[in-house]
């Protein structure tokens, strides 16, 4: 019955997005004066691809969706480790009362979290209220911190830090002690217990939570469109939206096919990697 279930909801709406990226649709005419719908094309692909405006469409947003993707992954991976380390394995005071509290950034909706930023460090190239940088430094702050891959690398990592942090602290919590005494006992030192002992029995969590914030940052909308669309800044989810907007559905759905690729591949290699590190 989940086999059943799994495939209506997953796999058929799949199917149905790349057939509809191969056959024309009703709108295709204005396209192209060849456009018979229902019949099979390789047009949008081509035109997503191998086109003049390629490089608008497709690739310089899914680098952009890359290069934000890997550094807000990095990101959220450092700052969720080093809070699950503190949290569970640390005798800091206050542990009580942060655990529940390093869960809230991912509660909060990502748009909110896109707004308080443009609050602080809004430029005024976009008009409006000076941000609250401006309103104390005097002066207006610099355009790569206000739009773009900085803040929008940063905001997605507050965002989605949570992912490791619950993923990692639920690892270290089930290291055995005794493991880690031993080796000290035995002249292991702490760096050499953290390589062989610690590490890998957290990095299977690790590789949980990059896959799953990566697979959510390249696909989020609401930041990249927030802190991107003012200076132009696109992601391949952001052209999704602007290609629906146009009415160009098929060259959407060859972009959200896109996307799902690239999430297959990363946990293909994640996969991978889980492997060789229990064999």
């Amino acid at each position: 019955i989940l086999l059943m279930v799994h495939a209506y909801l997953v796999l058929w709406p799949c199917c149905q997005l790349v057939i509809e990226t191969l056959t024309w649709g009703e709108g295709d005419r204005r396209l192209s004066r060849d456009a018979v719908p229902g019949e099979f094309t390789w047009f949008h692909w081509l035109q997503a691809t191998a086109s003049p405006i390629s490089e608008k469409m497709l690739y310089s947003p899914l680098l952009n969706t890359l290069i934000t993707g890997v550094i807000s992954t990095v990101l959220a991976l450092s700052a969720g480790g080093v809070l699950a380390w503190c949290v569970v394995r640390s005798n800091m005071p206050g542990k009580a009362w942060l655990q529940p509290v390093l869960t809230l950034p991912y509660i909060i909706p990502s748009f909110a979290i896109a707004l308080a930023w443009e609050t602080v460090f809004r430029s005024p190239k976009v008009g409006g209220q000076p941000g609250l940088y401006e309103s104390i430094l005097g002066v207006a702050p610099p355009e790569w911190l206000s739009y773009g891959t900085v803040p929008i690398s940063i905001t997605l990592a507050i965002h989605y830090f949570p992912f490791a942090y619950l993923l990692v602290a639920g690892a270290l919590a089930t290291i055995d002690s005794q493991m880690e005494e031993s080796a000290l006992i035995s002249g292991a030192g702490k760096l050499t217990i953290l390589r062989k002992i610690t590490f890998p029995v957290v990095a299977p969590a690790f590789v949980a939570a990059f896959i799953l914030t990566f697979g959510k940052t390249i696909g989020q909308f609401a930041l990249p469109f927030l802190l991107g669309a003012p200076v132009q800044f696109h992601t391949v989810a952001t052209m999704v939206y602007a290609n629906l907007a146009l009415g160009l559905d098929s060259l959407a759905f060859v972009l959200a096919v896109i996307l799902i690729v690239i999430s297959l591949i990363s946990i293909w290699l994640s996969n991978r990697f889980i492997k060789k590190k229990s064999s």
